[in-house]
């Protein structure tokens, strides 16, 4: 899949169910930031959220809507390469993609 049609695809299915229960807000984050290269540090107790690659760009999220910053950021980024690279193949998991959609009533 294209990294066009795998935009499309997420803004496709947003809106759909809630997280599934063997998967917390954390794992989703981690799964949608992989999905795209990205590493991630958590520390849910100081409301922190890191996500980087290695050796090139950190991105930090604070506070109590740190999560929704971090699945902001990382659909920006899946728009921008979209943009950037329609056509480029990649490798896509069932998993990260649905990862970076918007769940029911979820808004960024």
């Amino acid at each position: 899949m294209t990294w066009a049609q795998a935009a499309a695809w997420v803004w496709g299915h947003d809106g759909g169910k809630e997280l599934p229960a063997d998967i917390n807000a954390g794992q989703r984050i981690e799964a949608a930031a992989a999905e795209l290269g990205f590493d991630v540090q958590h520390e849910p107790d100081e409301q922190l959220l890191i996500i980087f690659r290695p050796d090139e760009e950190t991105h930090s999220f604070y506070g109590k809507d740190h999560m929704a910053g971090g699945l902001r950021f990382l659909r920006s980024e899946l728009a921008y390469v979209a943009a950037m690279h329609p056509d480029t193949l990649d490798d896509w998991s069932d998993t990260g993609l649905k990862a970076l959609c918007l769940l029911a009533g979820e808004k960024l």
